[in-house]
């Protein structure tokens, strides 16, 4: 019986707020921050969503999915070094993810860093041996090296 008198005060007390609520842990703070920052990112305000997606990154740092639109965002601000930036953290947790090495071909390339972008072709053509465009791609990127 006092046991269940025990229980009773104590689900009182917690329904008054007796007890002080605990702090987010991060991940859900994370959560909170992703769903605040979707909005700007589709209305187009990169800079503001960068902030974001950074704080997301540094609290779950394994969400692709902050990854890919921070370095988005870093693009569409005229940053492709920093974009790459981000694409590279990724890749330090994932050494074979085929979006970011497919965007790091993309982005060295296009900032004449002929090497990296072979290497991160021929590391996507491991991924895909049969792979055609890629192939032709490394190609292409050899030949200007060459020139």
């Amino acid at each position: 019986m006092k046991c269940a008198r025990g229980m009773a005060i104590l689900a009182l007390l917690s329904s008054a707020g007796c007890f002080p609520s605990h702090p987010a842990v991060p991940e859900e703070e994370a959560l909170e921050r992703y769903d605040e920052t979707e909005p700007l990112f589709a209305a187009g305000r990169y800079a503001e969503a960068a902030e974001g997606y950074e704080y997301v990154i540094q609290r779950r740092p394994r969400w692709k999915d902050a990854y890919l639109k921070l370095a988005r965002c870093r693009e569409a601000t005229g940053r492709p070094e920093e974009a790459a930036a981000v694409f590279e953290r990724l890749l330090e947790g994932d050494r074979f993810d085929e979006d970011a090495l497919r965007a790091l071909g993309r982005l060295y390339a296009g900032l004449g860093s002929t090497d990296r972008a072979i290497e991160r072709y021929r590391r996507l053509r491991e991924l895909h041996p049969g792979d055609r465009a890629l192939d032709g791609e490394i190609a292409r990127l050899e030949a200007m090296r060459k020139s």
